[in-house]
């Protein structure tokens, strides 16, 4: 593996290298095989993500690199909030949605699973007034929606 003047791994050859895969196991493992941005997410394929590249081939899960979903990782993360550009092309990585969106992945799952019923909840209340029925029904039916969905 080619080394700076820094003995830092070059970033390419270090994501192609064994001792990088090699730490993976234990990652999945720490994230309980979940994505941090959605942990309702059980993770069958995976995306170990770096949060910043200051530490390469001394990461720290949860300060350095995530695991994410496919999705989150590759649409939300490297294509929504980079605004489509890849990460050697942003003028600055993490871009400031990008740190913000880091910022959600590491909060508790059980904020996360609270914010997201909670929205579903006024989603359902607004859906229900639009059609005639008493809002705090609506919001009861979203968050029963979100349940069935976590099941």
């Amino acid at each position: 593996m080619s080394m700076k003047t820094t003995d830092r791994p070059i970033y390419h050859d270090y994501i192609e290298s064994d001792a990088w895969r090699s730490l993976h196991p234990e990652f999945l493992k720490r994230a309980n095989h979940r994505c941090a941005a959605m942990p309702w997410v059980k993770l069958k394929h995976y995306r170990c993500h770096h949060l910043h590249y200051n530490n390469l081939g001394q990461e720290c899960y949860w300060i350095d690199v995530l695991c994410l979903s496919p999705f989150v990782h590759d649409v939300i993360i490297h294509k929504w909030l980079s605004g489509g550009k890849r990460t050697k092309h942003q003028k600055h990585y993490p871009n400031a949605p990008q740190r913000l969106f880091h910022q959600w992945c590491r909060l508790p799952a059980f904020i996360k699973l609270t914010v997201v019923c909670f929205c579903l909840s006024l989603l359902g209340m607004l859906f229900a007034q639009l059609i005639g029925v008493n809002p705090i029904v609506g919001g009861v039916l979203g968050a029963i929606v979100f349940t069935v969905l976590l099941m």
